[in-house]
């Protein structure tokens, strides 16, 4: 599995940021303190469930998103917080399964 698509807002020092990654190899560079390990740690969160608190001062609410997947299925995960649940509470369901579709056959059927 691989990281496909993220989006975060009011994550700690990140008010809103979004991309999608269809390469293997990425290269996070800017400034200090614009938000390169925070960016890091919400990966990390997502993918392993262990919570902080990560709502960014001041605001009422925010999430962190992510796509996680392989060529035939893809999960999305998701961290909802706000100030009274400063953690967050995760979310994760299966968002849809890509088929290979060959001539002369045809596929059929829900999840």
């Amino acid at each position: 599995m691989y990281l496909k698509e993220i989006e975060l807002v009011n994550f700690q020092t990140i008010e809103s940021f979004s991309s999608e990654f269809d390469g293997n190899v990425y290269l996070v560079t800017g400034e200090n303190e614009k938000g390169k390990s925070t960016l890091l740690k919400s990966i990390a969160i997502l993918l392993s469930g262990n919570k902080d608190d990560v709502l960014k001062n001041g605001e009422d609410k925010g999430f962190a998103r992510a796509v996680v997947g392989d060529d035939e299925h893809e999960y999305q995960l998701e961290l909802k917080f706000t100030k009274k649940e400063s953690k967050g509470s995760f979310n994760d369901y299966r968002q849809k399964k890509r088929y290979e579709i060959r001539p002369g056959f045809h596929i059929a059927g829900h999840f």
